[in-house]
């Protein structure tokens, strides 16, 4: 359950962070639109390219878009900034000419080619399309998560042997330990998370686990839940 629960957590929070910074941008490029300031700006070189044959495409990459414009602020200061362009009006620009853009009077290196904000629905896009993989580990935290109870409640008492233990990369206070069941037919390696908290285990030491009726494979260290209890 710890891996989908990290998983959970990773995506989740990516997702928030994509969240936040699209509805920042949103909030800055509306902002710019209607009441920032206005420029020509000349284009300098697209994706660091200076030849005047250089052409804009807006259907390619975005470094295909990326230019550089230089044009001035408010308070007559020539101002250099590299941003993608949005306005397919400017597809096939060449070094050379000029844009129409809003930019931020108080950072003028902020600015927009669009004419009409980008709609929420298509800036959040990326987060649409990642929203299936938080929904997937969610779903998969509580299935597991039932299948613990499961086992808690219904399982079956039976005695592990440690073989093998590491640390474990995504529970740094905690270890991997390895063992095999001796009172089962199954003699497959199991594994579980042990805490550096529970005290020491080493190989050959008895693990005492509680296994699901119909899948051995299915194990959970009983006695660290006792400890608890207690």
């Amino acid at each position: 359950m710890r891996v989908w629960v990290v998983l959970t957590i990773l995506v989740g929070g990516s997702l928030g962070y994509l969240v936040a910074s699209n509805f920042k941008d949103g909030l800055a490029e509306r902002q710019m639109i209607r009441s920032g300031a206005t420029a020509d700006a000349r284009i300098v070189d697209i994706d660091g390219d200076r030849d005047p044959r250089k052409v804009v495409s807006m259907h390619g990459s975005v470094a295909d878009r990326t230019v550089r414009l230089i044009y001035k602020d408010t308070n007559g200061k020539e101002i250099e900034s590299v941003r993608p362009l949005e306005n397919v009006r400017y597809n096939d620009a060449h070094v050379g000419d000029i844009v129409a853009i809003h930019f931020d009077p108080q950072r003028p290196e902020a600015w927009t080619d669009r004419v009409d904000p980008q709609p929420w629905l298509a800036r959040l896009f990326v987060v649409w399309m990642l929203l299936p993989a938080l929904l997937i580990a969610i779903a998969m935290m509580l299935l597991r998560r039932s299948q613990i109870l499961s086992i808690w409640t219904e399982g079956v008492p039976l005695t592990g042997t440690v073989i093998d233990i590491r640390q474990s990369a995504i529970a740094p206070r905690s270890r991997v330990v390895r063992f095999t069941l001796a009172e089962s037919a199954d003699r497959r390696v199991h594994s579980t998370f042990f805490p550096l908290a529970a005290g020491d285990i080493g190989k050959g030491d008895e693990l005492m686990v509680l296994a699901s009726p119909t899948n051995h494979a299915r194990t959970i260290a009983a006695e660290l839940y006792e400890e608890i209890h207690h």
